[in-house]
């Protein structure tokens, strides 16, 4: 019972995230007084930044919020939550790499 409002925060936190962008995309393709170029340009910067947001969301939020969900309901096998925390530190390398690969 202890950890619920941990896991409801974590979801409220990937649903903040991500909201955002599929109403960016979405205001995007309904408009037509742009032009196609600019509207490329400004896709192509949104999926950059929208990048940029889940690379942390993946290594961070996610695995914590795997290891909140075992905690409370005991639904995964003991070792999964336990391998979700060893991608934590992953997030500074991988991070770094999807900005050297995404940024022109």
């Amino acid at each position: 019972i202890a950890s619920v409002p941990v896991i409801t925060c974590l979801l409220m936190c990937l649903v903040t995230v991500t909201t955002p962008f599929w109403h960016m995309f979405y205001v995007l393709k309904q408009q037509t007084n742009k032009s196609e170029r600019s509207k490329v340009l400004i896709r192509q910067s949104l999926m950059r930044l929208c990048t940029q947001l889940n690379v942390p969301l993946f290594f961070l939020v996610i695995p914590c919020l795997i290891y909140f969900i075992q905690f409370e309901i005991r639904c995964f096998p003991f070792r999964v939550p336990l391998l979700a925390m060893f991608i934590v530190p992953l997030h500074p390398i991988i991070h770094n790499l999807v900005l050297l690969f995404i940024m022109p």
